[in-house]
C-alpha cells in the first residue's frame, strides 16, 4: 500500500491547467520522487540498524533509526513526520474521492447533491459528506477496523479499475500486459 494515491491525481483534471501535459507529468514525477525517497530511507535504515533490528522494532523502526543521530528528538521528529504523512494521505483521499463522487453524481450514479461545486469547481457538497461519514466511521469503530475497511476498499477499487481498463483496452489503447 506504500505506493497508493497516485491515481488520485487524475481526479483533478477538471481543475487543472493543460491536463494532457500536467497530469502525466505529475503522476510519473511523483512516482520517481517517492521511489528515490523510499530507497534512500531503506538504505539508511538498513545501514543504521540492520535487518534484525528493523524487524524487531516494526512500526517504530524509523524512530529507532533517527535516535543514534538525533537522540530522543529524532524519535519525536519521525513521529511528527508520520502525523504529516497521515494528514497528507487523508487530504489526498478526500481530494480524489470528492471529485470522483461529484463526477458520479453528474452521471446519476450518486445523489445529485454531491455534484454541487463552488465557482472554483471544488465539489464542496461531496467533501462535506465524505468528511461527515469518515468522522462517523472513525468515532464508532476501532482504528484497526477503519484501516482494514480503507485497505479493502482501496484494493477493490484498484481491481475494478484494472478490470475495466482491461475490458476497454482496445478503446483506451492501454497495454493489456501492463494492466494485468
Amino acid at each position: 500500500m506504500a505506493f497508493e494515491g497516485f491515481q488520485l491525481v487524475t481526479n483533478a483534471v477538471v481543475e487543472s491547467r493543460d491536463p494532457e501535459r500536467n497530469v502525466p507529468a505529475a503522476i510519473y514525477g511523483s512516482i520517481i520522487i517517492v521511489v528515490l525517497v523510499y530507497l534512500s530511507i531503506a538504505f539508511v535504515a538498513l545501514g543504521t540498524l540492520g535487518h534484525g533490528a528493523l524487524v524487531e522494532f516494526q512500526e517504530y523502526a524509523l524512530a529507532e533509526v533517527a535516535k543514534p543521530v538525533l537522540g530522543t528528538a529524532g524519535g519525536v521528529l519521525v513521529g511528527v513526520a508520520a502525523l504529516f504523512s497521515t494528514s497528507s494521505a487523508i487530504n489526498g483521499t478526500a481530494f480524489g474521492a470528492s471529485r470522483m463522487l461529484a463526477e458520479m453524481a453528474q452521471s446519476d450514479a450518486a445523489p445529485r447533491a454531491m455534484s454541487f461545486r463552488n465557482r472554483k469547481q471544488v465539489p464542496w457538497a461531496a467533501i462535506v459528506a465524505l468528511t461527515f461519514f469518515s468522522i462517523l466511521l472513525t468515532a464508532f469503530n476501532q482504528l484497526e477496523t477503519v484501516a482494514a475497511f480503507s485497505s479493502i476498499t482501496f484494493l477493490l477499487i484498484c481491481a475494478v479499475v484494472g478490470l475495466s481498463n482491461l475490458k476497454l483496452s482496445k478503446m483506451t489503447g492501454s497495454n493489456r500486459f501492463i494492466v494485468v
